[in-house]
């Protein structure tokens, strides 16, 4: 499991830091809406870059790569 910080997509999700998130085999993770939540949203994930640092802790970059999964 990794701790992320994410960067742009819905205004709900931007800038906000997410643990316990898994990228997938192709380095994406999902957030998914729910009541009030926003709607779902992909984030790349650089797993080999550099962690930043947040008031959590270290976390991984993860920008928005849209709606979908890109690639499905």
């Amino acid at each position: 499991m990794a701790m992320v910080v994410t960067f742009g997509g819905p205004l709900e999700y931007a800038n906000q830091v997410w643990d316990d998130v898994e990228p997938d085999a192709d380095g994406y993770v999902l957030i998914l809406g729910g009541a009030g939540a926003g709607p779902e949203a992909w984030y790349f994930v650089d797993v080999e870059s550099e962690t930043i640092p947040t008031d959590q802790g270290e976390a991984l970059a993860a920008e928005y790569a849209g709606d979908r999964k890109p690639g499905t």
